[in-house]
């Protein structure tokens, strides 16, 4: 359950007073009202964040299987299991404050795909090393549930980098343009129009400006999205090899 604003990170106790103090005699007394929250990115963020989890509860029976396991309590590297018929899932979570980690013992080899972002994970091993920084965490599934809809997860913050690339369409190579308002660390993916990945390059920390980046591709002719993503949200594009 959350009270009023909790998915936009609402930060007023349920014991505050009126006059600014904190008294459990405050309980039910009218609380601040911030529907500016929503103009806030951080806020919106995980305002989205919260509806796909929700959606993720309501819409898929795996979260009703009584076929579990996880480590929750014994470690701050949290996983945790679920086995259903209908498809797989693998959660891991870094409640550290270093980088730490992490031999998810996967159910299965194959493709795995993460739930939040849409990307997708070819597990060789099932203990093959994930590595998530501080405050990280990955929700796999062994379905891909964003095939007709992940370029519009919650993730994305509809952020406009005003994103260009050329030529398009291709054939071996494409240029990209993109501009940051502030300096971010930036990476590039290319997917199917399933949201399989197939390419990615990682650009790594960029000051504020207009930039240009160049991925050599090795793609059959067909159409493909390509998604810029910074740590303040994605921009995806459509184009195709010839």
């Amino acid at each position: 359950m959350l009270w009023q604003f909790g998915e936009l990170g609402y930060e007023f106790s349920i014991n505050y007073c009126p006059n600014g103090t904190i008294s459990e005699n405050c309980r039910v007394d009218v609380k601040p009202i911030r529907w500016e929250y929503f103009q806030a990115e951080d806020r919106k963020r995980l305002y989205e964040l919260t509806s796909k989890v929700i959606a993720f509860k309501t819409k898929y029976e795996v979260t009703e299987t009584r076929d579990y396991r996880g480590d929750l309590f014994s470690s701050i590297r949290k996983t945790f299991q679920l086995d259903h018929p209908e498809f797989l899932t693998t959660v891991l979570g870094n409640f550290d404050l270093v980088p730490q980690p992490f031999f998810p013992n996967f159910q299965q080899t194959g493709w795995w795909y993460e739930y939040f972002t849409g990307d997708s994970l070819l597990v060789t091993n099932v203990n093959q090393t994930i590595n998530l920084q501080p405050g990280e965490y990955r929700l796999y599934t062994s379905k891909n549930l964003n095939q007709t809809d992940f370029i519009s997860s919650t993730f994305d913050l509809h952020a406009d980098y005003q994103l260009q690339l050329f030529p398009n369409p291709t054939r071996e190579e494409i240029n990209l343009v993109y501009t940051l308002q502030q300096p971010d660390s930036v990476d590039i993916a290319v997917f199917d129009l399933n949201g399989k990945l197939l390419q990615q390059l990682d650009i790594g920390q960029m000051p504020s400006g207009r930039f240009q980046a160049h991925l050599p591709l090795h793609l059959p002719s067909g159409s493909y999205w390509l998604k810029l993503r910074t740590e303040r949200g994605q921009q995806f594009l459509k184009f195709v090899v010839q």
